[in-house]
């Protein structure tokens, strides 16, 4: 099974992985965020990306290999990045039990988190941008949760019950 957690910075992508990954008896949380940070030198932001550069597909193209890696053992994988319907369609074509979910807290809520970050983790006026980006969109994949009320665990409980529910 892999979960994809998707939305905008401050969303509570990373926080809600970690804790749902410990509901699943075997799993694994990454984020597409950990993987592009392995180019050092050359680094481009995913917004900043050109088909020249391709790092994001190259990113991609090794979260799937994981994937299928762990999921070949027997893990539930849990991933996060910022992606959309279309994205996603990647991972379903190469997975048959794919869930997808973007958590889309109202938007003061994530600048509040962005701001509690440290300076060099913050992202500012991006993280409107994304935010507008994100709830602009039409989804048939992907499952919207406004967790702005809710603690992390609650978010992961929600999700977790989801995902049992549709096996």
């Amino acid at each position: 099974m892999l979960i994809i957690l998707t939305g905008p910075p401050g969303a509570g992508k990373s926080t809600v992985g970690d804790k749902l990954a410990y509901m699943f008896s075997r799993s694994v949380n990454f984020s597409l965020d950990d993987l592009r940070s392995f180019v050092k030198a050359g680094n481009v932001p995913p917004w900043e990306d050109t088909e020249e550069e391709a790092q994001s597909v190259l990113a991609t193209s090794i979260a799937i290999d994981m994937v299928k890696r762990y999921e070949a053992k027997d893990f539930v994988v849990i991933l996060d990045d910022v992606i959309d319907d279309e994205q996603v369609g990647m991972y379903t074509q190469q997975f048959s039990d794919v869930h997808a979910f973007l958590l889309l807290p109202r938007l003061e809520v994530i600048q509040r988190r962005d701001q509690g970050r440290t300076s060099e983790k913050q992202m500012g006026e991006r993280v409107e941008v994304l935010y507008n980006e994100l709830v602009n969109k039409e989804y048939k994949i992907i499952q919207i949760i406004d967790s702005s009320d809710q603690a992390p665990e609650e978010t992961a409980k929600l999700i977790y019950s989801k995902v049992v529910k549709e096996n």
